[in-house]
């Protein structure tokens, strides 16, 4: 009872830390950092001598949660479940022999849904051929553009002729815009390495990579109707609305 232990998001050198809080001496200091790992949930074992945690891994599925054990002298996570499955919260018995969490799993699917010319009652089902979708936006052609966090790719609205365009396994890309005819922008996480995530824009054959933006956690670029502007969320703040020229600079 002296101490507070907690995880927080550094978006650094590391992805993810664990400190603990001196309640007396009033002075938080770090247990365990993480270069690849995002920590979420820690919880002590009676002993003393180990946390559980629940973390997610660097790359297109950090987000899909698995459960880990941490020496209280720091060091790696050691997993515990290494599945396709999410786990969310994480609880502990007090006899420290239990330990208690829901298992998620979850399936995304594309589906299209008819307009205002459409046949009102038409049905509504998945494309079987877009299978783990993350995110999806239009082409200026009028192509569905759609992520499965690894890889950007094209295909008709029936799911048909599909194109990867762009692909990075060790990274997330997500929240693509069209801008105009010419370009496409979208958030790409880990990219390079990194631990953070930017603002990019690439041609709409996804060629041509510039990273537009610098900050930590930016997200959701949206382009101006005059095609001048990225409009992005800028997640660290605390002006959290931002902009960028979309030919680059501040």
């Amino acid at each position: 009872g002296k101490r507070i232990t907690y995880s927080l998001y550094t978006l650094g050198d590391v992805l993810g830390t664990i400190k603990s809080f001196d309640i007396a001496g009033k002075q938080a200091e770090p247990l365990a950092s993480f270069k690849n790992e995002l920590v979420f949930d820690v919880v002590w074992l009676p002993s003393g001598q180990w946390l559980l945690a629940r973390y997610g891994q660097k790359g297109p599925s950090y987000l899909r949660s698995q459960i880990g054990m941490v020496s209280h002298a720091g060091g790696q996570i050691q997993p515990i479940t290494r599945d396709t499955n999410t786990y969310d919260t994480l609880t502990v018995s007090a006899d420290g022999k239990t330990a208690a969490t829901v298992q998620v799993r979850t399936t995304n699917s594309l589906s299209l849904i008819p307009g205002a010319s459409s046949q009102a009652n038409a049905p509504v089902q998945p494309l079987a051929q877009a299978q783990d979708v993350q995110s999806v936006s239009w082409t200026a052609a009028g192509k569905l553009l759609v992520s499965d966090g690894q890889s950007l790719r094209t295909m008709n609205p029936d799911g048909g002729q599909q194109s990867t365009i762009l692909n990075d396994p060790n990274s997330w890309l997500t929240d693509m815009a069209r801008c105009g005819d010419r370009y496409i922008v979208l958030a790409w996480a880990f990219h390079g390495g990194t631990n953070q995530v930017h603002i990019w824009r690439t041609n709409s054959d996804g060629s041509n990579p510039a990273q537009l933006t610098n900050g930590a956690f930016d997200r959701f670029p949206v382009c101006s109707p005059d095609g001048k502007w990225v409009y992005y969320y800028d997640g660290t703040g605390p002006h959290y609305p931002k902009t960028v020229p979309l030919d680059g600079g501040q």
